[in-house]
């Protein structure tokens, strides 16, 4: 029989990518169309849920913390690790969850990765290894950096370790399953949860490489170029080609395809926009014409 099974998003980054936006606006909580992305990521955590049932929904935060548990309280998270004075890395928050007596499996999702992956498929296909962890991975080219051997493991990672031979190379999505066993095991200076699968392979405990849904929809949007991709995506699933928050008056604007405003946004008449993101709080000067750009309160990112 299954241990019981919480998730943790890990909402503590600091956005660098994202700057000077995520100076004012926690990461986690940057519009992806109609929603923030942390309130994506309980959405598939709801989904989950109708298929595995979840004991509990945790999260971290440290930049912005008040902003990620006000949000957190409103999505029905149970319980949000604020991490003070410094931030853990992506090891830590883990370790902490053991430290503080949670127990059972543990389903970790990064806030900073838009996808829309069949959770339920992931943690069934980790149950049935019978590996002490299992790591989601996606075929993405740019950061195809975990090797992977010929029985489906991983066996290394790209300048940081290698143990035995491998087949092919593949990437972490940011989503992982843990055992409370592998969970028992994360050191509390396992700052980069990298250093944990090293020891974990060279000890002999390789993880599963779920490869299942490897191409997928999965977009880092961390970064301006990659926000605007989750942005596209998302009006792909609604079946429109741009969306407009109802707050905002676009009456003598022109809008184009492939563009999404938000909240808070003015802008003046005459405007045209083509294949742009309009930021919360923005404002834009009457008659120009911006193209394949992010528009935020001060500040233009350029595609």
């Amino acid at each position: 029989m299954s241990e019981p099974l919480s998730v943790l998003i890990l909402a503590a980054g600091l956005g660098t990518r994202l700057k000077p936006y995520t100076d004012m606006v926690p990461k986690p909580l940057v519009p992806v169309v109609d929603k923030t992305i942390l309130e994506h990521q309980v959405d598939a955590v709801r989904r989950l849920n109708e298929c595995i049932p979840i004991t509990r929904v945790l999260a971290n935060a440290h930049h912005l913390a008040d902003q990620i548990k006000e949000a957190a309280d409103l999505l029905a998270i149970d319980h949000v690790f604020v991490e003070h004075p410094s931030i853990l890395g992506t090891g830590g928050p883990l370790q902490r969850v053991w430290t503080e007596g949670w127990r059972g499996e543990l389903l970790v999702m990064n806030s900073d990765a838009y996808h829309n992956f069949d959770l339920a498929a992931f943690v069934k296909a980790a149950r049935k290894s019978k590996d002490s962890f299992a790591l989601f991975c996606v075929d993405y080219a740019p950061a195809n950096n975990l090797e992977c051997d010929v029985h489906g493991r991983i066996c290394g990672r790209d300048g940081k370790y290698s143990v035995g031979s491998f087949v092919r190379k593949t990437a972490f999505s940011g989503v992982a399953w843990y055992s409370s066993k592998a969970l028992a095991r994360i050191a509390a200076d396992d700052f980069n949860v990298v250093d944990f699968w090293m020891r974990e392979a060279h000890e002999g405990r390789l993880p599963l490489a779920y490869m299942e849904q490897s191409h997928t929809t999965w977009i880092d949007m961390g970064s301006p170029e990659g926000l605007y991709r989750a942005c596209e995506a998302r009006l792909t699933e609604l079946g429109i080609d741009r969306w407009v928050d109802a707050g905002v008056d676009v009456s003598n604007i022109h809008v184009g395809s492939g563009t999404v405003i938000s909240q808070g946004a003015w802008i003046g008449e005459g405007t045209t926009l083509k294949r742009c993101l309009v930021l919360p709080n923005a404002r834009i000067e009457a008659g120009l014409t911006l193209e394949n750009s992010v528009v935020g309160a001060g500040f233009t990112w350029v595609l």
